[in-house]
């Protein structure tokens, strides 16, 4: 029966023995890419490497930012979206990144800054509402050695406006291919990003983000080590 699998500590894979199948080569191209998602871990760990603006400024515009525009003035970025509606947006939290200093900051894409909204170090803060509201009384430690934080949230009505209630899901899916780009930029520069699930403390965020909970929410975060 389903309730007897214990899906804690065992990987499941779902296969169709009865049938034929066609075994493929399970190697990665031999590219630098391929390299790096072999590689690719949740290390949580610190990555003993210093955070600067230089580097985390241009990879953010990168992953997030606008990266082109066609004739029509509209939007080309590095991760697909739902009718081009673009509902996620992302805020930087800055706790140890040379020449920048500790604060909470919003990437804005019409531009590629980072806007200033409020200068201070949130770490405790972060740290402490992550492991009191773990579930699974995992104390998350290693979140002292974080660097920075991100928190990308989502403006449903950018996507249901045009999709209707089915438009919900939409930011959750764009969500994965950002974090996606986030995280391997960060692999391939050296550090070390852990997901971090938000749905036990997304009020919190919110509320430590000053946004409107009717109109934006926290979705997804990912602590840059």
């Amino acid at each position: 029966m389903p309730d007897e699998i214990d899906y804690r500590y065992i990987v499941h894979y779902k296969t169709y023995p009865r049938f034929n199948k066609i075994s493929l080569i399970n190697n990665l191209p031999d590219t630098p890419l391929g390299a790096l998602l072999s590689n690719r871990r949740t290390r949580r760990v610190s990555s003993n490497k210093e955070l600067s603006i230089k580097l985390l400024h241009p990879l953010l515009a990168m992953a997030t930012g606008r990266t082109g525009k066609n004739d029509g003035e509209e939007d080309f970025r590095a991760y697909p979206s739902a009718g081009a509606r673009y509902p996620l947006e992302l805020y930087l939290f800055s706790f140890t990144v040379k020449d920048m200093d500790s604060g909470i900051y919003h990437f804005s894409p019409l531009d590629n800054s980072l806007e200033i909204l409020w200068e201070g170090d949130l770490k405790l803060i972060i740290k402490n509402l992550f492991n009191e509201e773990n579930k699974e009384e995992v104390q998350h430690e290693f979140l002292e050695n974080m660097k920075a934080f991100v928190a990308i949230t989502a403006i449903e009505e950018r996507t249901t406006f045009k999709y209707g209630a089915a438009g919900k899901k939409f930011p959750l899916i764009e969500a994965g291919y950002l974090g996606a780009n986030i995280t391997i930029m960060l692999e391939e520069a050296g550090y070390n990003p852990v997901i971090l699930g938000t749905q036990w403390c997304s009020k919190e965020l919110g509320d430590i983000l000053d946004i409107n909970p009717e109109k934006e929410s926290v979705i997804s975060s990912i602590a840059i080590l």
